[in-house]
């Protein structure tokens, strides 16, 4: 928005190597009345580069860049921008994917084939302090603990005889 009157909207950072998904979320942020892009980038380096130097409030981070995993990048991205928000993409939607995400404190876990009005649901939820799930991604987690498996894990994710 040119002019004199500022952009209001809450910028997003995007890092993910591929072009086509960078390009498809960059057409999301442009016709949102909430968010716009902050910036592009496809590896973690440059993530990192460009978080110090624009300092967004929000990151869309790819589960997997070139040089490092975006779950092994979450400690260096809160080094540099603790009140940063995160909300990974992934088209990987497997339990251990998806847990390991959560566990690294990133604020939301969208599955890659979102749509406008999800993603800028993700990023309401993540402004306002909640963690934001797309249902796919929900739906993986209740099945996991729905499993037999699950339920006989107990705390600390140990089987009943593995305490034993």
């Amino acid at each position: 928005m040119s002019g004199p009157f500022p952009d209001l909207r809450r910028g997003v950072l995007i890092a993910d190597d591929h072009v086509l998904v960078r390009a498809g979320l960059r057409t999301l942020l442009e016709s949102s009345s909430r968010y716009r892009l902050a910036g592009e980038a496809t590896d973690v380096a440059e993530c990192l580069r460009l978080i110090e130097a624009l300092r967004p409030p929000l990151l869309l981070l790819d589960i997997q860049l070139p040089d490092m995993s975006g779950i092994d990048a979450v400690a260096r991205i809160r080094e540099v921008s603790p009140s940063l928000r995160i909300v990974f993409l992934s088209s990987q939607d497997s339990r251990e994917s998806v847990t390991r995400a959560l566990q690294t404190g990133a604020d939301g876990f969208l599955s890659k084939d979102f749509v406008l009005s999800e993603l800028e649901l993700a990023l309401d939820a993540v402004c306002a302090g909640q963690r934001y799930l797309s249902p796919r991604i929900s739906n993986v987690l209740v099945e996991a603990m729905s499993s037999p498996a699950h339920a006989e894990a107990a705390p600390g994710g140990l089987t009943g005889r593995q305490l034993e």
